[in-house]
């Protein structure tokens, strides 16, 4: 395996830059994304001291996925323009200050924002990276190098939560942070000593850039890509005589806002000016307890009017509140649904989602990492998860305390341990 790009071009001529190492710059990408995986194993624990609620410590893995998207766009072009080296410092430092910042968070809102910025930092070495390869490879040795960064960048996503959750356990949920922010510093020491500038500068200005993009939002095939999926998705369901309920999270234009707002209003008059449904839960385990309000509100044709969502019946308000140790936390959620039923039934259906999203999407990803293949090819996507989902089953029906983590690696080892899966 080599472990540096050789700098040679099709006319024989040397690009700036000289060798670069490959393994550095699979080091740099890899940061990125291991900051996004390494957290997710803490989140209860970080929860618990914090006092936020569950969705609130979930944004600290939504923004930082935003920033990864985000920054994509900028870092680019900037690049082109002032060199890869400076940018690539800068974005390394970013994200060493904002892991700083991260470990030393006194509240949910400021975990939130480092991790944003967190992530806005990682992404440079993401987009800088593969631009490094492109910048110092032959065309001929381009692909073959940027597939063997990217399977050296894989290690992180399978080991991160493994690490993460080690580290949560042995030393506190901060130590994961001040393990990315000393991560930080040595990607921005190794940068700065062994990582030459590779890109040649190009003219251009800021205002172009912000035209283009200002082209691209005014698109409406891009919105339609964008916002108008879910709303299209939903028809589709009314078309085949079923029904929806979808969580308003706020990529849906200004429909949450105009929910939130009306349900305030209405609080505020204790409903006198519409008919509402409501039920109330409580639940006690693993040394919490929880209270679920929910509210059914009929009342939507004015929502229909100005959204025209299709099949649109009712709005659906789930006010949670959460006590753990003494710590109590309010949370409240907005869904709209095709369904007009009292909330005594809708609630066991928007519990019975975050159950499937709980025991099956999140162990096939975290687990399975079924969001990482890369099989496309005719019916292979749909044969291999069907195979996961059998494996699946079969690990999580054996007897006995051990994660399914551990029994799938068990089956991997012990073929009796395998044999006995498959005979239960």
């Amino acid at each position: 395996m080599n472990a540096a790009l050789p700098s040679e071009h099709p006319n024989g001529e040397t690009p700036p830059g000289g060798t670069v190492p490959l393994w550095l710059l699979a080091l740099l990408a890899f940061s990125g994304t291991l900051a996004m995986h390494v957290f997710v194993p803490a989140l209860p624990v970080a929860q618990r001291d914090l006092g936020g609620g569950m969705a609130a410590m979930q944004l600290t893995i939504s923004l930082y996925i935003l920033g990864l998207a985000g920054g994509q766009l900028v870092y680019g072009p900037l690049a082109d323009r002032f060199g890869r080296w400076p940018i690539l410092m800068a974005g390394l430092s970013l994200y060493t200050v904002a892991g700083l910042a991260a470990m030393l968070a006194p509240s949910v809102n400021a975990l939130i924002a480092a991790r944003l910025f967190q992530a806005l930092g990682g992404c440079s070495g993401l987009v800088l990276a593969r631009a490094i390869v492109r910048d110092t490879s032959a065309p001929a040795d381009t692909t073959r190098r940027l597939a063997l960064m990217n399977l050296m960048i894989t290690v992180g996503p399978g080991a991160a939560p493994l690490v993460g959750g080690l580290l949560a356990d042995a030393a506190g949920w901060r130590s994961i942070f001040l393990a990315l922010t000393l991560l930080g510093v040595v990607n921005l020491l190794l940068t700065w000593r062994l990582l030459p500038e590779t890109g040649q500068t190009t003219e251009g200005t800021a205002i172009g850039l912000m035209e283009s993009y200002g082209q691209l939002l005014r698109a409406p095939a891009f919105w339609g890509y964008a916002v108008g999926c879910q709303r299209d998705i939903a028809n589709k369901i009314i078309e085949k005589k079923a029904d929806y309920i979808v969580a308003l999270k706020g990529n849906q234009g200004t429909l949450r806002e105009d929910v939130e707002v009306f349900v305030d209003e209405q609080k505020a008059l204790n409903y006198k000016d519409t008919t509402i449904s409501t039920h109330e839960t409580v639940d006690g385990d693993h040394g919490r307890i929880e209270t679920r309000n929910y509210t059914v509100i009929g009342d939507v044709d004015w929502l229909q009017a100005r959204h025209k969502w299709p099949g649109l019946k009712s709005v659906v308000v789930v006010e949670s509140r959460r006590e753990i140790n003494g710590k109590i936390t309010d949370e409240t959620r907005f869904y709209i649904t095709s369904l007009a039923l009292l909330a005594e039934a809708i609630g066991p259906m928007i519990r019975a989602h975050w159950a499937i999203e709980n025991c099956l999407h999140w162990v096939m990803d975290m687990v399975f990492r079924d969001d990482e293949c890369r099989v496309r090819t005719d019916n292979a996507p749909a044969n291999f998860a069907t195979c996961r989902h059998i494996a699946y089953n079969l690990t999580r029906k054996a007897p006995g305390k051990d994660s399914i983590r551990l029994r799938r690696k068990t089956a991997g080892w012990d073929d009796e341990y395998l044999a006995s899966l498959i005979a239960a």
